[in-house]
């Protein structure tokens, strides 16, 4: 469940901000394949990451705080680690 989320609220934003996966990594200063894993709920990343995601594309703190907390809440319950 966390990880549909997670894909789910990551696409919605990149597409919303007009950028391709290729392009959102770049401008984060990542490797695109660590961006592609972080969508597509192939990896964790740092709270470092989640913010510049929150930076990047304009989210309010109200709706990160919920992707953020959903996220970490589910994968908890579901024993994985960042």
């Amino acid at each position: 469940m966390a990880q549909a989320k997670r894909r789910y609220y990551l696409v919605k934003f990149r597409k919303a901000s007009g950028l391709s996966q290729i392009e959102t990594a770049k401008l984060l200063s990542l490797d695109r394949s660590y961006y592609v894993s972080i969508e597509t709920a192939r990896r964790q990343t740092t709270i470092e990451v989640w913010l510049s995601i929150q930076k990047l594309f304009k989210i309010d703190d109200a709706d990160m705080w919920k992707v953020i907390t959903k996220v970490r809440s589910e994968d908890s319950l579901n024993g994985k680690k960042n």
